[in-house]
């Protein structure tokens, strides 16, 4: 937990994005590769970062698993007040972006409120990209799938879908889970994955979802067994984990700051999260859905980064 800011300190919220294939997750962890890990050293090279003040670590909004990549997470450093006078957004964007590996991009900064504690969003939404699952049913009906997200709708117990932690609930609000579909070069709607939003989440819940649909739409599992996972936390069934590298955390919404209307404003001009050039898989399998999958997590990669570059060039 951050302590609260000091006399002349003020805590800086920031927004960051990156590619999680060459990290070790997001959380800190010794002689790994992480995301905390490579902000901390950035932000202690500059100088703006004091455990004394911002606690053991610089504090982050959602923690992700390694390959996990992240259009948006939010993290938050406090610093001193007359420092964020002279740098502004601008100058603090600038001077982490030069100490930080390509693949970690941060995109915007303000000043946040005295209390402000980057967990406490009033939202998190994730995309899940099923299509480029090993085992992906590619001729799953869209309304059909479509009635299966809405299983996972609502208040729930997800202790069946998720990874258990000690003294933690696993009831969570899911505000909504939908399928994501493209429009395909003849009009026609084209079943990517899902997308998911909730208050927060517990560990794993959305692979595992990821896994539960792949195996309603092979036919290896049916709706109800879902259903009665849901209502009887306590008899115990494991619907899989998919793999991380198709996971996205795509935004993060809070009453006080507006760095997600940014995403929003760029919606339209920012390319899709998917190119039209390698829109279906088109049956492929062995070698040749190796190759499409490498074509696929590079075209998640440079839909990323292009979408930094467009939010870095506002200053």
């Amino acid at each position: 937990m951050m302590q609260s800011a000091p006399l002349g300190a003020s805590p800086i919220a920031f927004a960051f994005g990156y590619l999680g294939a060459e990290y070790c997750g997001s959380q800190i962890q010794p002689q790994s590769p992480t995301i905390q890990g490579e902000l901390e050293r950035a932000l202690f090279e500059l100088d703006w970062f004091d455990p004394q003040m911002n606690g053991r670590h610089v504090a982050l909004c959602s923690r992700t698993d390694a390959g996990v990549n992240v259009r948006m997470n939010v993290g938050c450093v406090i610093v001193d007040t007359e420092l964020w006078g002279q740098v502004g957004e601008e100058g603090f964007v600038n001077a982490l972006n030069g100490r930080l590996p390509a693949d970690i991009v941060v995109w915007a900064a303000a000043l946040a409120t005295s209390d402000f504690f980057p967990r406490n969003a009033i939202s998190r939404t994730y995309r899940y990209r099923l299509q480029a699952c090993q085992d992906w049913n590619c001729e799953v009906d869209i309304t059909e799938f479509g009635v299966w997200c809405k299983l996972f709708e609502g208040t729930l117990d997800f202790t069946n879908f998720c990874r258990r932690e000690q003294d933690r609930s696993n009831i969570c609000e899911v505000l909504h889970c939908i399928p994501w579909t493209e429009t395909g070069p003849e009009g026609e709607q084209i079943l990517l994955g899902f997308e998911i939003r909730a208050h927060s989440f517990v560990w794993n819940v959305v692979r595992r979802i990821a896994s539960a649909l792949c195996l309603l739409a092979t036919g290896k599992a049916v709706p109800s067994q879902i259903e009665t996972a849901l209502a009887e936390p306590a008899v115990g069934v494991d619907f899989g984990l998919s793999t991380a590298c198709w996971l996205t955390l795509r935004l993060i919404q809070y009453a006080s700051l507006e760095f997600d209307t940014l995403l929003s404003d760029r919606a339209n001009s920012a390319p899709s999260a998917q190119s039209h050039s390698i829109a279906t898989r088109a049956g492929a399998e062995g070698r040749v859905l190796q190759i499409w999958q490498a074509a696929v997590q590079r075209e998640q990669e440079v839909e990323l980064l292009t979408e930094w570059a467009e939010l870095l060039n506002r200053f």
